[in-house]
């Protein structure tokens, strides 16, 4: 039996009904600033586990009986991270610079449907391991400086008008308005699927996405695509480069 294309299409397919979430799909940030608040993703995360406990005091008396009676006290967390150690990347400069100098930082883990929770913490663990027969990795302890938010919900990403026009060489930044203003954006790629770096070819606060001019002078005559990637879906942007007069 010789199979067409039709039959391997039309293979019997399992239900797609599971409400499980991928863990790679949580992710950690640190803040760059605060006014416009802008996020950095963390770059080389492989795991950044959220524990969350309460501490336990001991209200037993005389009256309890066989049983001990205990009650929740301080409420308190941890995120323990785990990760690549990527040489020069912005967000691990930071972590690391606040570790350093005993500075809290302000960090947002994203879970996969682009909901968040936030919250100030201390680093008091910041270790790299650099085996000769293995990756360099790292792995930090982030111990909450008060309380980490609820989780916040956010709609998913929209772009009224996902197209530019530029001037071929102009260096001039370029800014396209995003909503809701919460959300971050996960990666911006070219159509060879190269990524765009945040912070030199791009920064994106508050629902602003500037594409730097020193990136834009560097697209020749014609049209490209950039694929804005987030939590909730991805949208194209059309950018279409003129020759200067």
């Amino acid at each position: 039996m010789s199979l067409t294309e039709k039959n391997l299409q039309n293979l019997p397919a399992a239900s797609q009904n599971t409400k499980a979430a991928a863990g790679k799909d949580t992710l950690l940030y640190v803040a760059l600033s605060q006014n416009p608040l802008t996020w950095l993703l963390v770059g080389g995360q492989k795991n950044s586990a959220m524990n969350q406990k309460a501490d336990s005091l001991d209200a037993t008396d005389k009256s309890s009986g066989n049983w001990a009676k205990k009650v929740p006290g301080m409420l308190s967390w941890t995120i323990d991270y785990d990760g690549l150690l990527i040489q020069n990347d912005d967000s691990l400069t930071i972590l690391n610079y606040c570790y350093r100098n005993r500075k809290p930082v302000f960090i947002r883990q994203e879970y996969p449907d682009g909901s968040y929770r936030t919250g100030w913490a201390n680093i008091t663990g910041y270790n790299d391991s650099n085996a000769s027969d293995a990756i360099q990795t790292l792995k930090m302890t982030l111990e909450g400086y008060g309380a980490i938010s609820d989780i916040q919900t956010t709609d998913a990403a929209t772009i009224a008008t996902p197209t530019l026009s530029v001037v071929s060489k102009a260096t001039t930044d370029k800014t396209i308005t995003v909503t809701p203003t919460d959300c971050t954006i996960r990666s911006l790629i070219d159509e060879t699927e190269q990524p765009l770096i945040a912070n030199t070819d791009y920064t994106f606060a508050e629902g602003v996405l500037t594409l730097k001019g020193t990136y834009l002078s560097t697209l020749a005559v014609g049209t490209k695509t950039l694929t804005a990637k987030f939590a909730a879906g991805s949208i194209a942007i059309t950018i279409t480069v003129t020759a200067a007069a």
